[in-house]
């Protein structure tokens, strides 16, 4: 049963629920957490704190067709794999060149988030790893089908996409391609941009927020390679 009011003050609260409950993988040391920046940072770090697991991140943008509608037709990584509505795009007959033209604009926006947010360190090697991917619960299809795409692409062991909520139809469809879900409420509906529904405070993260939660996870993981928070003010 969906609740009537918002079921968590915010995304910390929200990443503490959704740990306890994969908290049965607690203490593997295949285990990898990435989080869908910026938003589903918070809720990825308290997972990551409690499963006593890395923390990376990966930058997956919308693609918005310019205009009084802002229609979404799909997404796009940080690493250029996408995730397109076709039908949607017949529908509106958009050349292919324009989608093309905005999924390379919005992956070179992406490319340079993700630059910023690791401030200069790798990608964490994925490979023969279990991967837990974490949504706060309001990524589109196309976000959460591009994320885990280009996390496949790294050669996981298992992928997990975790998230406060998930709706059915989504979750359906992920365990159809071999994605584990594990969600503390499954929505009928896809309530896209639906943030007061689940969260009290509804705010995003800023990117200096982003930043600091990623350095500290750093800090918890590798204290001896991490730089001093101070630095990042």
């Amino acid at each position: 049963m969906l609740p009537e009011t918002p079921p968590f003050a915010d995304r910390k609260e929200a990443g503490r629920q959704l740990a306890r409950l994969l908290s049965y993988m607690s203490g593997r040391e295949d285990l990898v957490v990435v989080g869908l920046a910026p938003a589903a940072i918070p809720v990825a770090a308290e997972v990551a704190e409690v499963l006593e697991a890395p923390l990376d991140v990966l930058v997956v943008r919308p693609l918005i067709v310019p205009g009084p509608s802002q229609i979404s037709i799909g997404a796009v990584t940080s690493g250029g794999i996408r995730s397109i509505d076709e039908p949607l795009v017949a529908r509106m007959r958009l050349p292919a060149w324009a989608a093309g033209f905005l999924a390379a604009i919005e992956s070179s926006e992406a490319a340079q988030t993700e630059h910023r947010l690791r401030e200069g360190r790798s990608r964490s090697s994925l490979g023969d790893r279990r991967v837990v991917i974490v949504d706060d619960g309001l990524a589109s299809s196309n976000e959460l089908k591009a994320a885990v795409a280009e996390v496949r692409l790294r050669w996981p062991a298992r992928i997990f996409l975790a998230s406060p909520v998930l709706a059915a139809g989504i979750a359906l469809d992920l365990r159809t391609q071999g994605v584990e879900t594990d969600c503390l409420y499954e929505d009928e509906i896809e309530r896209r941009g639906a943030a007061p529904f689940w969260y009290s405070d509804p705010a995003l993260p800023t990117f200096s927020e982003v930043r600091r939660t990623l350095e500290q996870a750093r800090r918890r993981s590798c204290p001896q390679w991490a730089a001093p928070i101070a630095l990042l003010a």
